[in-house]
């Protein structure tokens, strides 16, 4: 029997790209214009993932795993795989807090406000959006357009590249690849949340509430490691739709602390 790419798939991964590739741009200008905030924070926050998660934290943990082989578990062992989890996403957490606090520490310092909260912390979610799902579903899209239309146009490792993706895109159910956006649009507004907590903490001395973005932060991320878990992945999502639905709340009642 003869595989081909499902339609739905080419769908399902073309709303995944708007998603985390043009929605978060648009949602950028749109706050920006909205509520006079400079595109300069949006800025800052995206340059702070940068640096502080591609620049700093992933490739510490490479280097990490290259000196240690051993830190990454075997699938089939649990036990490591949920410790594994823990370290990752409290490494996550300081990583990207510590880089928060820093950069309104010294370069935003005399703009605590719950607008430029809110815009750091869009630029920041939005720019993880784009560098981790947006570019490569770029590609991704691509991809499954030219299995679909039995189209390779490519040579040398470009061909091999994309005969190898063929057999695992097969094999992937269509609504996997809609999943992808779904979660970015999820996480955004967790970014945006923690955001106005180191905002707060900076803005009235209290520390506070730079432990509660550590504290939600490290819990927002630990939930991965659910996946390896029969029906882990239902778990996961209603637990991020939760995270969803609680940032947006405090999103909207923090306005009254600034």
């Amino acid at each position: 029997m003869i595989r081909i790419i499902s339609s739905w798939a080419i769908v399902f991964s073309a709303i995944t790209l708007f998603l985390s590739l043009v929605a978060p741009v648009l949602l950028a200008i749109w706050f920006c214009k909205k509520f006079g905030v400079n595109f300069s924070v949006i800025m800052a926050g995206a340059l702070t993932f940068i640096i502080f998660q591609l620049v700093l934290r992933i490739p510490l943990l490479q280097l990490l795993t290259l000196r240690y082989p051993n830190l990454v578990p075997e699938p089939q062992d649990t036990a490591a795989l949920l410790l594994y989890a823990f370290f990752l996403s409290l490494t996550a957490a300081l990583f990207e807090e510590g880089g928060r606090w820093l950069v309104f520490k010294f370069l935003l310092k005399k703009q605590p406000s719950w607008q430029n909260a809110v815009g750091f912390g869009l630029g920041h979610g939005g720019s993880e959006a784009i560098l981790l799902v947006g570019v490569n579903y770029i590609f991704h899209l691509l991809f499954l357009v030219l299995i679909k239309l039995d189209l390779n146009p490519f040579g040398g490792t470009m061909f091999y590249l994309l005969e190898n993706s063929k057999a695992q895109l097969l094999q992937t159910p269509a609504y996997m690849f809609l999943l992808a956006g779904i979660e970015r649009m999820f996480v955004i507004p967790a970014h945006i949340a923690f955001s106005i907590l180191v905002v707060l903490s900076l803005a009235k001395s209290d520390y506070k509430y730079f432990l509660l973005a550590l504290a939600g932060h490290f819990l927002l991320n630990l939930p991965t490691a659910l996946t390896v878990f029969p029906y882990g992945i239902v778990v996961l999502y209603v637990y991020l739709a939760t995270a969803f639905v609680l940032a947006l709340l405090w999103i909207q009642k923090a306005k009254k602390y600034f």
